[in-house]
């Protein structure tokens, strides 16, 4: 008789605690992801809360509580998808440059060098706006080269996917200027490959720069930045046209 009597008080224990996990714990989870649900789903939130601040401060600044505040979940939801901070900082990193960096399109490679250069310009220009209104809707300490470069720096495999994607890019780059040279479109002695790595890195150039521009009152960094790289490809472009 000893056996079922120690048997029962442990039990009642064991279901006593249980019932405090799951009502206190398990319960407040599942109703904030039921509650975000409707919004967005919950992993998705907290990745672009994380974003935003790894754009504005370091991975070793910003703490995992910072982003656990800014996202708006509980310690529980947000451990639920993420164990470290580096974890996510790999996640987030991986999302800026797929999705938002370098999203899918559809490339014609019939386009003249003009309507390509122009379609390249709205590609950034929404970019910014996405930016704008979706992550960090003010503009003021963006680094978005400060973080590529920390994610190339801490998460195995991130450099050569930025750079496959670099030299993809470059690619379609040669291919739109060597059939404008063939159309008559263009006209210079200067090897297409090499064009084309005087537009990209006009437009790499103003990734770095927007790191170290100020904000102003009457322009944003953002159009600023649009503004400057419109200018500096159409300059190029007019060098290049036939006399």
């Amino acid at each position: 008789m000893n056996t079922p009597q120690r048997f029962i008080p442990n039990l009642l224990i064991f279901n006593t605690i249980t019932n405090v996990i799951c009502r206190y714990y398990f319960f407040p989870i599942f109703v904030e992801q039921l509650l975000y649900l409707f919004m967005q789903e919950p992993k998705q939130h907290i990745i672009k809360s994380a974003l935003k601040l790894f754009l504005q401060k370091s991975l070793k600044a910003v703490t995992l509580r910072d982003i656990i505040k800014e996202s708006g979940f509980s310690n529980g939801t947000f451990y639920y998808y993420f164990k470290t901070k580096q974890e996510l900082f790999k996640e987030v990193a991986n999302y800026y440059w797929d999705e938002i960096i370098n999203p899918p399109f559809i490339f014609d490679k019939n386009l003249t060098l003009l309507d390509f250069i122009q379609g390249a310009l709205n590609q950034t220009k929404n970019f910014f706006e996405n930016m704008k209104s979706d992550i960090v809707p003010k503009d003021e300490n963006i680094n978005f080269y400060s973080f590529i470069s920390e994610a190339n720096r801490t998460i195995p495999g991130f450099r050569e996917k930025t750079y496959k994607t670099q030299e993809e890019g470059l690619k379609i780059w040669t291919t739109i200027i060597e059939n404008a040279k063939q159309t008559g479109e263009i006209n210079s002695t200067i090897k297409s490959e090499d064009i084309a790595e005087l537009f990209f890195t006009i437009s790499f150039g103003h990734t770095i720069t927007n790191d170290f521009r100020q904000p102003s009152s009457n322009i944003t960094i953002y159009e600023q930045s649009c503004k400057d790289l419109t200018k500096q490809w159409m300059q190029l472009y007019d060098l290049l046209k036939p006399v």
